[in-house]
């Protein structure tokens, strides 16, 4: 989870990077040519080396990261400086302590090296300036998310709502609030999100192609989780005194549950008449219908029937009984009282 909250770390650097060095032109303006020309290094090499080592290493951790800066340093060819990125920014923003884009990237920087509580601090910052912007509210959940080892926790979830209140098609936000959904066990609504966030990004993106393999992963489960069977259905069969039990050899006694809108019962018993109250236990070992489960419905009944002939259908003269409705998935125990006559 920890390296999936740097992936997208790095797509949103990228996007704050350019966003940031086009919108405050004419606050690098007023820096030094050596400063200037180390910032606008800085803001590109941020994004570019985040996204290395997500893809030169694999699937490591932040102190993995750490101990193979090097490696990533001479794989990159360039000399990147993290520390020294720091210092600059930070004479920046001792003139300029307003400054987003200073603070998008060392809010960046802080995270890379697993400074967190630095990360959130200044993303923080970033928000108070602009608390409607979905982008930096955004970085603020991602940076949370950092020291929180990957946990979306609900002041997360709060604030990536927020992020949708103002950007409701903010890829990003949409794929961490899918990520908190999944970590409760609402793998549908995880769902929801992230197809949302799949229909708005590009094609050739990275994060579209890592938000489908979510999907995948996701919706098996929820298939499964829908045909999960249901527990059997325990049913106690009682008959009312105005009636008496019938004494021919013929007769039988068929326990049903069935759906409203369904001719044909769902599941069937057919057992001997003796002494009342008769118990009867129903599950999708007593389906009638192929595919068909208990589980795919939310209410259904039960019948009780005395057949005189011996046949499942009802004639004149059997004598039945039928329970309120209730669903499988929640009630396990029922009873039906046998009280009238089929006319």
């Amino acid at each position: 989870m920890l390296t999936f909250s740097l992936f997208i770390l790095s797509i949103l650097s990228v996007a704050l990077g350019v966003f940031f060095l086009r919108s405050n032109n004419e606050t690098v303006k007023g820096t030094e040519d050596g400063s200037q020309a180390f910032l606008i290094a800085g803001i590109l090499a941020v994004p570019f080396t985040a996204m290395l080592m997500y893809y030169a290493l694999g699937d490591p951790n932040i102190p993995a990261l750490l101990n193979k800066q090097e490696s990533v340093r001479s794989s990159t060819g360039t000399n990147f400086d993290p520390e020294r990125h720091l210092e600059q920014i930070n004479e920046l923003l001792d003139k300029r302590p307003d400054d987003p884009a200073l603070l998008s990237q060392i809010s960046s920087v802080y995270m890379m090296l697993g400074k967190f509580d630095l990360a959130v601090q200044n993303a923080k910052h970033l928000v108070s300036l602009s608390p409607a912007n979905a982008s930096a509210l955004v970085q603020l959940a991602d940076a949370l998310a950092m020291k929180s080892d990957g946990e979306i926790t609900d002041e997360i979830v709060d604030i990536l709502k927020t992020a949708l209140k103002a950007d409701d098609e903010n890829p990003v936000a949409m794929t961490l609030l899918g990520i908190g959904y999944e970590q409760r066990g609402r793998s549908a609504e995880a769902l929801d999100f992230w197809r949302k966030a799949a229909q708005v990004l590009p094609a050739e993106s990275p994060l579209k192609q890592r938000v489908e393999e979510m999907i995948g992963q996701v919706t098996p489960d929820i298939k499964t989780d829908e045909k999960k069977p249901i527990g059997p259905v325990s049913i106690e069969i009682d008959i009312s005194d105005p009636l008496k039990i019938p004494t021919s050899t013929n007769a039988q006694l068929f326990v049903m549950l069935k759906n409203q809108g369904m001719k044909p019962p769902i599941a069937v018993s057919k057992m001997v008449i003796t002494e009342f109250p008769i118990q009867a236990i129903l599950d999708d070992s007593s389906s009638m219908l192929p595919g068909i489960s208990l589980g795919d419905f939310d209410s259904i009944y039960g019948i009780a029937r005395i057949s005189l002939s011996g046949s499942p259908l009802p004639k004149k003269g059997d004598l039945e009984g039928r329970s309120p409705t209730f669903n499988p998935k929640e009630t396990s125990v029922i009873s039906i009282v046998i009280d009238k006559i089929v006319d």
